[in-house]
Parts: C-alpha cells; sequence; structure tokens
C-alpha cells in the first residue's frame, strides 16, 4: 500500500531537479561544504527508482553513484539530502544559483574544470579532497583562485591557481593566499609531512610568487612554482619557469639618475600657495611629486622644473597663466578635506592615499619615534628591483649598527603586509650585496654592513591583520621582524603603543 504523499513528495523533487537541469546549468554545486564545480560539470544524469533518485556525476570529489531522498529549496537555491543509512546528519549536496556575493553563479569554472583534468594528469597518485573558489571571508580567502587540496603518497598537497585573470596582482597575492588555505587546514595535516604547495600562475608572472616562496622555512612548507599554459587540444599544461636571474643595472632596469633638486619660477610659485605644507617628492630623471600631506596634486616636469601638470587622478591639466586661480582652488580645498578635524571624513581628499598620509607624519617626526634610527639617513619610496621589474618600498633606513631596515607601511588592515615586506627584504638584500645603494648616494659617509636588514611592519594599532603573525611564522628564522603598532587617531598625531619584536 502507497503511504499517502510519499508520491507526490518525489513528483516535486523531480520537478525541481528538472527545472535546475534546465533552467540553472551554471548553478554552483557544493559537496561536504566544498565547491566542486557547475552542475553542467558536475551531474552527468539522474533518474527515479525504487522510491528514490539516483544520481552520476562527471567528478571523482562525490563518490557514486548516491541516491537522493529529497530536494527542497532554498533561499540560494535548493539541497539535495542523500540516503544515507546510519549517517546522522545525512550528507547534503548543495546547489546554489543565488550568491550572497556579486560574483555570477559558475564565475572561473573553466579554471575549476581546467585544474582538475591538470591535477589528474600531472598528479595521477594523488587523491582530491576539496575544492573551493568561493570567497571565505572567516579565513580571508579570495573568490579569484581556485583552491585544490590533495592527498598524496608522499605529501599533503594545495594547489592554487586563479580563476580568470592572469594579471600581476594576482601573481602576487597568490601565495598569501596559499599560506591562508594552509593555515585553514593544518589540523587536519599530517604533523610528519611538510606541506607542498603548487602555484599556477600566467605565462611570465613567475618572478614574484618564485622571490617570495625561495624566503619561506623550508622545514614549514615547500612551494613550487609553475607558468600555466594551454596545448593545442585546450588542456591546461604547467612548465617549471627558469631560475631568477640577478638583476643588472642597464640590461633589466635603469636607477633614477639622482642629482641636486631644480627650481623654476613656476614651481617656486606653486610651492607659496601653502608654504610648510606643499611638499616636494623628486623622481629626479622624471618628475618632481608635489604632495600635501601624502596626497598628490601636481608635478613638476621637464629637466628645468619649468612645466606643472597638476590634478587628482588621471586627470591632469597643465599650469598656465590663465589655470593659476584654477590651481590655487584645489590647493584650497584639498587643505579644507585632508586634515584630522575634517568635514567630510569620506571625501576623496581625505581618504585617498592614506598610506602617504602616514608616511609624511612618520617622517616629520622620525627621530622622537625611531630614536634607534639615524635620522640623516631616512629614504621614502626607494626604488627597488627583482630582474626587470620595478617596486617602491615605503621608507628604507640605517640602525645606529649600521645594519638596514626594510619598513613597510599598511594604513589599513591587509593579509598581504608579511610577505610584501618580505619580497621588499629579498630585494634590499639583492641591492646591498651589490653595492648599488652606495652608487647612487645613499648612506653618504656610512659603511652599509651587508648583515640581513631588520623588517619594520607599521600600522594602526587595530589594523593588523589576524593572520599576520601566523604568516610570518612561515619565514625563514634568520629573519628578524618587528610589529610596530600606533594609534588609531593617528591622523592628529602619531604615537607608538607598541614597539615589539615579534620573530
Amino acid at each position: 500500500m502507497t503511504v499517502r504523499g510519499v508520491d507526490a513528495h518525489m513528483r516535486r523533487s523531480c520537478a525541481l531537479l528538472e527545472a535546475i537541469s534546465r533552467g540553472q546549468r551554471s548553478a554552483v554545486v557544493f559537496w561536504k561544504g566544498w565547491e566542486v564545480g557547475t552542475w553542467e560539470q558536475v551531474v552527468r544524469d539522474w533518474q527515479r527508482t525504487d522510491g528514490l533518485i539516483q544520481m552520476r556525476f562527471r567528478t571523482p570529489l562525490i563518490p557514486g553513484p548516491l541516491h537522493v531522498s529529497s530536494v527542497r529549496r532554498t533561499p540560494r537555491g535548493a539541497e539535495l539530502i542523500v540516503a544515507a543509512r546510519g549517517l546522522r546528519p545525512r550528507p547534503v549536496i548543495s546547489v546554489v544559483w543565488n550568491r550572497a556575493v556579486s560574483e555570477p553563479a559558475g564565475a572561473g569554472s573553466d579554471a575549476v574544470a581546467g585544474l582538475c583534468d591538470w591535477v589528474r594528469r600531472s598528479l595521477p597518485t594523488c587523491r582530491m579532497l576539496a575544492l573551493a573558489s568561493h570567497a571565505d571571508r572567516r579565513n580571508s580567502l579570495s573568490s579569484c583562485f581556485v583552491r585544490l587540496r590533495l592527498r598524496c603518497p608522499a605529501a599533503e598537497v594545495l594547489v592554487l591557481a586563479p580563476r580568470d585573470e592572469h594579471g600581476p596582482d594576482s601573481s602576487q597575492k597568490i601565495l598569501t593566499q596559499a599560506l591562508l588555505w594552509l593555515l585553514h587546514w593544518r589540523r587536519a595535516l599530517s604533523a610528519s609531512r611538510i606541506p607542498e604547495i603548487h602555484l599556477l600562475v600566467g605565462p611570465g608572472l613567475a618572478s614574484v610568487p618564485m622571490h617570495r616562496a625561495a624566503l619561506l622555512d623550508p622545514r614549514r612548507v615547500r612551494v613550487h612554482v609553475r607558468e600555466r599554459g594551454v596545448d593545442r587540444s585546450g588542456r591546461w599544461t604547467a612548465t617549471r619557469p627558469p631560475p631568477l636571474r640577478p638583476p643588472r643595472e642597464g640590461r633589466d632596469y635603469c636607477w633614477p639618475a639622482t642629482g641636486p633638486l631644480r627650481w623654476s619660477p613656476a614651481l617656486e610659485q606653486v610651492t607659496a600657495l601653502a608654504p610648510g605644507v606643499i611638499r616636494r617628492h623628486p623622481r629626479y630623471g622624471d618628475y618632481d611629486s608635489l604632495r600635501i600631506l601624502g596626497l598628490e596634486f601636481g608635478r613638476a616636469c621637464g629637466a628645468k622644473r619649468d612645466r606643472i601638470c597638476y590634478g587628482v587622478g588621471p586627470e591632469q591639466r597643465e599650469l598656465r597663466a590663465d589655470t593659476f586661480e584654477d590651481l590655487r582652488s584645489l590647493v584650497d580645498r584639498i587643505l579644507y578635506f585632508r586634515r584630522p578635524d575634517s568635514p567630510d571624513p569620506a571625501h576623496p581628499f581625505f581618504r585617498l592615499q592614506s598610506e602617504r598620509w602616514l608616511e609624511c607624519l612618520l617622517l616629520d617626526d622620525f627621530p622622537h619615534l625611531f630614536p634607534e634610527l639615524l635620522p640623516e639617513h631616512v629614504y621614502p619610496q626607494v626604488p627597488l628591483y627583482l630582474a626587470a621589474l620595478p617596486g617602491r618600498l615605503d621608507i628604507l633606513a640605517m640602525r645606529h649598527d649600521r645594519v638596514l631596515v626594510v619598513m613597510e607601511l599598511k594604513s589599513s588592515e591587509s593579509t598581504d603586509l608579511p610577505l610584501q615586506a618580505l619580497d621588499y627584504w629579498g630585494r634590499v638584500i639583492d641591492h646591498n650585496r651589490r653595492g648599488d645603494f652606495e652608487k647612487r648616494g645613499y648612506f653618504a659617509g656610512q659603511r652599509i654592513r651587508r648583515d640581513p636588514p631588520r623588517i619594520y611592519l607599521v600600522a594602526p594599532v587595530f589594523s593588523f591583520h589576524d593572520s599576520t603573525e601566523h604568516l610570518l611564522a612561515f619565514l625563514r628564522p634568520e629573519i628578524e621582524v618587528w610589529k610596530i603598532a600606533v594609534n588609531e587617531d593617528w591622523r592628529r598625531g602619531i604615537r607608538l603603543l607598541h614597539h615589539a619584536r615579534c620573530r
């Protein structure tokens, strides 16, 4: 005898599956909380049999076939309840097409399929345990990367690849994301095995992650970087990039030419608009940056610095006699909004380039804040090179014992702070060993020691990300790092609240 309501319930479940198969093929499927791909990629077929729904899958991440006893709607999509005897709670397959995040469902699905296919071919002895590409705010994981956890005979392996774009920004963040992913899984990993991380980056973008990975402690993690490509059949390929070659001036980069400051009547006329407030930051062979509390509002260009361009942002105007009052108005508006008691803290003139504002205040009171450093040898925005890749260190300084200090500033929370400082630390070592700083006139009259520099991480006290010290634990043990916390209302005047070595 058929129990009343059972057939109706099964008909509703089948109707919902049919609607998903027809109208939500790009919906994202989750198995045991982990993203495994889109409905179209994951589900091979389904059919009703013996009062249950039998489902077969295209991915080995979901064991199959499985029998589903019920399908129900949820605010984000639907849930498929697996008929598993003796298991409480029962396994659930989640199908999501109404994500809380702004990204479209199924975005980056090509990367998910390509990465899984590459892993099956390249690491055939490894078993896939978890795959995800959604944002995980609790663990500071971005939706810009596909993350895959494997179990291999000799090691625990995590594989990461960008989902969509392969720009320089993703290549600079991928190692941080990998270590955060590793921290998330560290309790589940075998304590007797050193975990391995495989990073697949875009063509020509391996230099930064390789450089940073070489400065990690090999007893804590081993990192392998590969450059991703596509073969004739459209499948992913991954090749080992060549070793990083030392940068050579003239071949890979050209240091900005140093020299005496150049003045012109036009430049003096601009700085007179706010004497002592408008600061000039020379770029020597390029231009001189004109700033108010770190906010660039103009540039003095030309060999004689007699051509002034002004404006905040990409739109620049050239200073002429008939536009001088427009420049004066711009300076007055910046002075009105860019102050600690600003009438509108949401105004762009207050918010923009906050780290340069912090840098400006630090430099103004440097001898008092950092008595262990030589105040006459402090250099902001120092150009550093990794092969042909340029970078700018926030502040390079020297201790009284002639050991260099790499200072990286953040005015807001950032997971990238530890590895960004590590990157510049490695570049400073390379330049120092070659004597580049002496050649360019830095630290005149001082004999720079070749010892490893110290790292100073400077940020407001509540703006150090929770992961900072966990990420620092992956660095080589000889790297000395100090955390320097300043007051949250630093715009009113900087006070050091905490200055301590953290490793």
